[in-house]
């Protein structure tokens, strides 16, 4: 599980950072920043209803 450390420093990522392209980015970013092996569904549930974040959108969007 997501430390509060590891969640304040997602959290300033996610408003001021370049961003994360997926989910999966987040994960590796946890790994590789915080040491944390967290699981794709865990980061996702934490980022869209604790966060209130999303990653960005590469798709174009519909007219």
């Amino acid at each position: 599980m997501p430390t509060a450390v590891n969640y304040a420093a997602l959290s300033e990522e996610l408003k001021i950072g370049k961003g994360f392209s997926s989910y999966g980015a987040i994960v590796e970013w946890l790994k590789e920043e915080h040491g944390q092996d967290i699981e794709y569904a865990t980061v996702y549930a934490w980022v869209r209803y604790r966060c209130l974040g999303k990653t960005k959108n590469t798709s174009p969007s519909k007219p």
